[in-house]
């Protein structure tokens, strides 16, 4: 299934699909795509998961009905990171799935010679230890929910 039909069908048949779901859906997809991972059929209940928590979670943090405009393109990243943690702490990330993932160590001297490559691995981290700081920086964007934020009673 084609990266367009996971959207069409995510849009059309997902019956818990909300307005805020299906708008911030497509630039999930592309975002998780970018990283390296393409997601598949299988997918759509754990997306539709992860939007929902992420959904709620802002709701719950703003106290508003809706989720400002503000807040959308963010909503993105953590729905992302919601996504990626749920598979990783499950290991249902596959080698084959991993190995898209831009976490990898950098080449740090290449010669052709006697085929030398090189990693740079002493001033940076390990691909899970990049993985993690992604992780990370996709959710420091929840201290931005304070703006947004609305009294309760």
């Amino acid at each position: 299934m084609s990266i367009d039909e996971i959207i069409e069908s995510y849009t059309e048949t997902s019956s818990g699909v909300t307005s805020f779901a299906s708008s911030v859906f497509s630039d999930v997809v592309n975002l998780l795509i970018e990283a390296g991972y393409t997601p598949k059929e299988s997918d759509l209940w754990l997306l539709n998961f992860a939007t929902s928590k992420v959904h709620e979670d802002i709701l719950n943090s703003t106290n508003q009905r809706s989720v400002p405009d503000g807040l959308m393109k963010g909503s993105v990243g953590l729905i992302v990171a919601e996504f990626l943690k749920i598979k990783m702490a499950n290991a249902s990330l596959t080698a084959e799935e991993t190995s898209g993932l831009h976490f990898l160590a950098v080449v740090k001297k290449l010669a052709e010679g006697d085929t030398t490559i090189e990693w740079d691995t002493n001033g940076t981290l390990s691909p899970e230890q990049r993985m993690m700081e992604f992780l990370q920086m996709m959710n420091d964007y929840r201290q931005k929910f304070i703006k947004y934020r609305c009294l309760s009673w």
